[in-house]
Formats: structure tokens, C-alpha cells, sequence
């Protein structure tokens, strides 16, 4: 089941909204739940009760910004996709920032829903694969949506995820787990971190390096940068 927001303070566009969806969502036979919300309050109460893989949000949802509430949104660190759904074209550049997979104009046609709905589909959406930490006196799984990023550390890899106080510990090479990471969302930046992109908040080439949601920051290979950005650049907007 897919939980989906439709976030616009006008009632006959978000019925509209509505049936695309799930029109767009039955052609791959995917069951979803859609909720509707017509402000802030509603969108974060739902997030905080609830959990929302798909949200399309309007710039203008009653007297509150898009964007503002785009920024609460990732300040929870969901594993949530966004597609803003907006007559205001020319604001497209401030969305970089939150990370979106869609930026639609309204009212968008059915071939825009459709578009978005496959993209989401064949590459965010995931039914919780995990990684699993193997031990002599555990077996961990954790969500790959919920890893931050692998480091490398002497003999071990380090991984961060989110929830966790510490990082778990195993002994891997990250060579390793990159290669099996090829068709996950996942970018080696550095000889000693592989990142998830969703993780990523900014990419600095000035000083090389990149700023995760969470504040941390990391280093950039010169080497690796021209294909950080392209991965980065095609895993949100392709």
C-alpha cells in the first residue's frame, strides 16, 4: 500500500488531483490510500501520526508557503517523496533545496501524473529492502530508507542510519557493499563514505563537500564530484 498527501486548499482541484492519481496509480495495479489536506497543520499532523510516501504539494496551501512547508517536511527526515504541483513556473529554481521528483504545472495534465507515477515507481518507490548486518551473535536488518551514509574505518564499515544513537559496526570493505548498492540509491563520494542520496541536503564545490539533512558533513573526492552531480541530478528529476 502506497500512503499518498494531496496538500491544496482548493477542494475541486484536489478532487481533480485525486482521480489522476489514482487513475495513474491503478496502471501498475498498486493499491494506494490518498488524504487529503488543505493546510500545514493538517499535512505535519499527518506526518506525525502517520507516514506519507508520495506527497504533491501546492505552493500556496492556504496562507502557508510551499516551500516553508516543504522545509518541515525534510526537517523530520521521512523517507517522503515530494512533487510540488504549482502555476508559479518561474519559483522552480527555489526547489533544488527539498529534494523533489516532479515540479508540475497546475493543473497538470493526466501525461504529467503518469510520468511522475512511473518515476516514483521504478525508482523511489521500494518495499522496505534492507541491509542486513550479519554477526556471530546477531542478525541486524536495517531499512536501506533509513541508512544515511557507510563509512569506512579501518578494517570495518560504519553504518549511519537514522533513529540510531551510534552507528552500527561490521567487518566489510566498502567496496564491497558499493558494488551491491548498483541498483539502490547510493553514491561513493569518497574513498571512505557511499551516501544515500535522499540523505543529501546540499553539494558544496567551492569547499567539496556534501551537507546531509542532518547537519553532518562530509568530504567530496575532486575525482568523484563530476559523478556525484550526475548521479545526484538524475536520481531527483529523471
Amino acid at each position: 500500500m502506497i500512503h499518498i498527501l494531496l496538500c491544496d486548499d482548493d477542494p475541486v482541484f484536489a478532487q481533480q488531483l485525486h482521480a489522476q492519481v489514482q487513475t495513474a496509480f491503478a496502471a501498475f495495479s498498486t493499491d494506494v490510500s490518498i488524504r487529503h489536506c488543505a493546510n500545514a497543520g493538517c499535512i505535519l499532523h499527518a506526518l506525525q501520526t502517520g507516514h506519507a510516501d508520495l506527497i504533491f504539494l501546492d505552493l500556496a496551501v492556504g496562507p502557508s508557503d510551499g516551500y516553508a512547508i516543504a522545509g518541515q517536511i525534510r526537517s523530520l527526515h521521512l523517507p517522503t517523496e515530494i512533487v510540488f504541483v504549482t502555476n508559479h513556473p518561474e519559483r522552480m529554481p527555489e526547489a533544488f533545496p527539498f529534494r523533489p521528483i516532479g515540479f508540475l504545472p497546475k493543473p497538470p495534465s493526466d501525461v504529467d501524473i503518469a510520468a511522475t507515477v512511473d518515476r516514483f515507481i521504478h525508482f523511489y518507490w521500494q518495499e522496505d529492502p534492507v541491509y542486513t548486518l550479519t554477526s556471530r551473535e546477531q542478525e541486524v536488518r536495517i531499512p536501506l530508507r533509513s541508512i544515511l551514509y557507510f563509512e569506512s574505518s579501518a578494517h570495518h564499515v560504519l553504518i549511519h542510519h537514522s533513529g540510531a544513537p551510534e552507528p552500527a559496526k561490521q567487518l566489510r570493505r566498502l567496496d564491497e557493499i558499493e558494488a551491491e548498492m548498483t541498483n539502490a540509491s547510493f553514491v561513493r563520494i569518497h574513498k571512505s563514505f557511499l551516501v544515500h542520496m535522499n540523505a543529501i541536503s546540499t553539494i558544496n564545490r567551492t569547499n567539496m563537500r556534501v551537507v546531509l539533512h542532518n547537519g553532518k558533513d562530509l568530504p567530496i573526492s575532486r575525482s568523484r564530484y563530476a559523478g556525484v552531480i550526475e548521479r545526484f541530478t538524475h536520481y531527483r528529476f529523471d
